[in-house]
């Protein structure tokens, strides 16, 4: 089923909503299959909300009525319910037990086991563990702002040299083998667009300098703050040598909107890949 693929990139690149509208397309269509409900699930589920949840909860089910024994769809509901507050919704709780049995029936050390027995083992992390989770949670976004700093060094301050914004572009590397590198690439790309003008020359250079850039507002708020106690300004705590940081909260800002925007290309080129379907032609989608 060659929008399977789609699905696996699309939840890679969190195009969960364009992977419920295409599931549920394609089950409104009659295509009544037990991959479509995981995928509907899949998606429902990755939003972590208690409606989504539901819903998930409620695809399922319905795929499991067609395939009992779809180790793929036991494994996502298993999760689904070992994820559940046990105040809020006992019942969800409760068959979380006979989901993770069934499945180590079915495919004890399979992939799909292995990766339940991952979530038993995370649902009962503790405090140290949590603490583990956040650190690499920061390390990861740290590592998204290294990668678009890197992009504006490979750009080159002779790229950007009176450019007014709409002069400087960059497309996606063509070719990427797989759809991380086609994002990474999507990324560079709207960043190096997002900071073209000449008005954003400052910002590249603190994009550039970003660990330097931090310290030194640290420093110039600590003095600021200071010196307006100093020569009697303000009393107290003040928030006015905070100012030195809003630059970098800008910044914070275009570059996360450059990231959401390269994101929503690849979510796009993936749904337009389907729509053409695999002869490249329209209308194929559904054949």
């Amino acid at each position: 089923m060659e929008y399977i693929g789609a699905f696996e990139e699309l939840f890679v690149v969190e195009g969960y909503r364009e992977i419920r509208k295409m599931a549920a397309e394609r089950l409104a269509s009659g295509r009544s299959e037990p991959a479509l409900y995981l995928w509907l699930g899949l998606g429902h589920m990755a939003e972590d909300e208690d409606d989504h949840d539901a819903a998930a909860e409620a695809a399922f089910r319905r795929g499991l009525e067609l395939a009992p024994d779809d180790i793929d769809l036991i494994a996502a509901y298993a999760e689904l319910c070992l994820r559940a507050d046990g105040f809020d919704y006992p019942g969800r709780v409760r068959r979380a037990p006979e989901l993770v049995a069934r499945l180590k029936e079915l495919a004890a050390g399979s992939p799909q086991d292995e990766h339940v027995q991952a979530v038993l083992a995370w649902h009962g992390r503790g405090y140290l563990e949590d603490f583990r989770l956040a650190v690499v949670d920061a390390r990861r976004r740290r590592a998204q702002l290294s990668q678009q700093s890197a992009a504006l060094d490979s750009a080159g301050a002779e790229g950007f040299r009176g450019a007014s914004g709409d002069e400087v572009t960059a497309a996606p590397r063509q070719g990427a083998a797989t759809v991380v590198e086609e994002h990474e690439a999507a990324v560079a790309a709207a960043t190096v667009q997002e900071l073209s003008g000449r008005a954003d020359a400052p910002l590249r250079w603190l994009a550039r300098n970003r660990s330097g850039a931090w310290v030194l507002a640290a420093g110039l708020s600590f003095l600021t703050n200071m010196l307006l106690r100093t020569f009697g300004v303000v009393e107290g705590f003040t928030l006015w040598g905070f100012l030195w940081f809003a630059p970098l909260l800008l910044l914070d800002r275009r570059l996360a909107s450059a990231r959401e925007r390269a994101r929503q290309s690849v979510v796009d080129r993936i749904v337009q890949s389907v729509d053409r379907g695999p002869a490249g032609e329209p209308g194929t989608s559904d054949s």
